[in-house]
């Protein structure tokens, strides 16, 4: 079971890219802190 289970997350890891969630992760955190990301949208 734990064996599958991390199977599968290495998969979503694998397939959606580790770049994109790394992205996704720091674009939460500016929006969070900072507004300047919204001024260059």
């Amino acid at each position: 079971m734990h064996k599958r289970s991390k199977g599968a997350i290495r998969g979503i890891v694998q397939g959606v890219g580790f770049r994109p969630f790394v992205y996704q992760l720091a674009h939460f955190k500016y929006h969070k802190g900072d507004d300047v990301e919204q001024s260059h949208t």
